[in-house]
């Protein structure tokens, strides 16, 4: 054998056509690979898109057709008194936001919570922005400097000019916030 030069080949008619490639981008691509990929992901996918479809026309009527947007009492959205359906009283939402938030924690005080809040979040940023340095000095503020800060903020310190607070005041979103971050700081296994 003399090398490359005996291995020839000329193809003496056409081969058939390929079929066309399938889109490797793109949503259909995208739908094609993680919501039809499978027979199970099809139907999944088809009995969401249902429910979708049956609970949003309603959540439309009722936040936003239907909404009373302003109310000066609650006879205002009362539907005998309006003779017709009612949605949502955006009135009554607005009028009662802060005790949504915040339950009966004093309004006088309500900066120690939204202090608590942004103490939290900038926490958060910290901690999950990967483009912020300094995680271990992140740690330390979230798991540690946080908690004790947001104790003293929520309840009070009177040694520091900051009136108790009695829990039984708090309520709202941010007993939810606070339960939430407690049992994050309290699961974090120690480092060992």
């Amino acid at each position: 054998m003399s090398g490359a030069s005996e291995l020839k080949f000329v193809r003496s008619q056409f081969s058939d056509a390929l079929p066309p490639p399938m889109r490797t981008s793109g949503i259909l691509h995208w739908a094609r690979e993680n919501l039809f990929s499978s027979v199970f992901n099809t139907i999944l996918t088809l009995l969401i898109l249902y429910g979708l479809f049956q609970i949003i026309p309603g959540m439309i009527d009722r936040l936003i057709i239907d909404a009373v947007w302003t109310a000066n009492s609650s006879k205002d959205c009362n539907p005998e008194v309006l003779g017709k359906t009612v949605g949502v009283c955006w009135g009554f939402v607005n009028a009662h936001w802060g005790y949504f938030i915040f339950g009966q924690y004093p309004e006088q005080l309500r900066w120690r919570p939204e202090l608590f809040f942004v103490l939290e979040a900038i926490g958060l940023v910290w901690l999950l922005a990967p483009s912020i340095a300094r995680k271990d000095w992140a740690m330390i503020y979230f798991f540690i400097i946080f908690p004790i800060v947001g104790f003293i903020l929520l309840h009070g310190a009177p040694s520091l000019g900051l009136p108790i607070v009695q829990t039984h005041f708090w309520g709202g979103f941010l007993v939810s916030i606070v339960i939430g971050t407690v049992g994050i700081v309290i699961s974090v296994p120690p480092v060992s």
